[in-house]
């Protein structure tokens, strides 16, 4: 019996495994509607791959992982194959968070994520990773902590492989009275302005309350002593504050002011402000630093005289300052 006309390509393998970019060889049988063979039928066929990837003659290659489909063309006939294409070796990694802040003294977990050269994930490979921290800190497997104040890189290896993640260490160590009112005062303030720690923080279970405990209106301030930023690195920093009031409608001031460590000398100010009301909102300041490593900061939140009459004038929480 003699076979029919052509009505289909057969292509081997019909199923094969690579490595990202790595290449599979095809050859083509024409078969007719029967499945008889019609003998080798490579060198009329035209192949192609999907959904990527690419074939040079009767080869294909792609480097995106996962399943793909070679297809061959022959006179209007078509036949498929299954390409399975399996990530390559480690290339390199990603740690995550790319960026995050911590109180100083708190911790930071980490994950890492491989990856091969035409970035197709490998999964986790946390385990695998090694955490360091600078220019100070300690990484204890995948937690990372550090103490100073500033800007710090996370860097995790992976037999080679490295990658960085940005850690802002707040300067403020105390930031939200949950244990005491150590690093801050009421300098600034007029007569009969007191500090005290309340119940119902911002986030925790305390925070900071001034009281103007006089008879008449006066600045109610509550400032960091001593300065947590000192001495300055160069850069810009940015102050935050979570503030409220029993009433609202007051201009609270937020303040970054430098100082000549030698001399005293104020070198520059800046200020911003938020109207208090009764509930939490934050105020956020920032200033570039003029003399970077013989100045400091002063960082303080205040009503002005005006408009701090007897009694409560506000609360404050969640206090930092940080160089992003």
């Amino acid at each position: 019996m003699n076979a029919g006309p052509l009505d289909h390509l057969a292509l081997s393998p019909a199923s094969s495994t690579i490595a990202s970019g790595g290449s599979q060889a095809y050859t083509a049988q024409g078969r007719d509607s029967f499945d008889n063979s019609l003998g080798d039928a490579t060198g009329t066929t035209t192949f192609s791959i999907g959904p990527n990837g690419s074939c040079t003659g009767a080869t294909c290659t792609a480097t995106s992982s996962g399943a793909h489909t070679v297809t061959g063309t022959s006179g209007g006939k078509t036949g498929t194959a299954s390409l399975q294409v399996g990530a390559g070796a480690l290339d390199h990694i990603v740690i995550s968070p790319a960026s995050a802040t911590i109180a100083a003294g708190g911790t930071r977990t980490y994950t890492a994520q491989g990856f091969d050269a035409a970035n197709n994930s490998l999964g986790d490979v946390t385990a695998f990773t090694t955490f360091s921290i600078a220019p100070e800190g300690v990484c204890t497997g995948a937690v990372c902590t550090a103490n100073a104040g500033g800007a710090h890189t996370v860097t995790g290896n992976d037999g080679g492989k490295t990658s960085t993640a940005s850690l802002a260490v707040n300067y403020v160590k105390n930031s939200g009275f949950e244990t005491d009112l150590s690093g801050w005062n009421t300098s600034g303030s007029g007569t009969g302005v007191t500090l005290a720690r309340v119940a119902g923080g911002h986030s925790g279970a305390w925070a900071a309350l001034l009281t103007n405990g006089g008879t008449s209106a006066t600045t109610c301030a509550i400032n960091d002593s001593p300065d947590w930023v000192k001495p300055t690195a160069a850069g810009t920093y940015t102050g935050t504050i979570w503030a409220r009031a029993d009433t609202a409608g007051k201009p609270l001031k937020l303040r970054f002011r430098e100082y000549s460590i030698s001399s005293g000398a104020l070198l520059g100010t800046t200020t911003n402000q938020i109207t208090l009301s009764t509930s939490w909102q934050q105020v956020s300041v920032s200033y570039t630093v003029t003399t970077p490593g013989s100045s400091s900061l002063d960082f303080n939140a205040y009503l002005s005289s005006a408009d701090a009459p007897p009694g409560a004038c506000f609360y404050a929480d969640d206090a930092s300052v940080t160089v992003p």
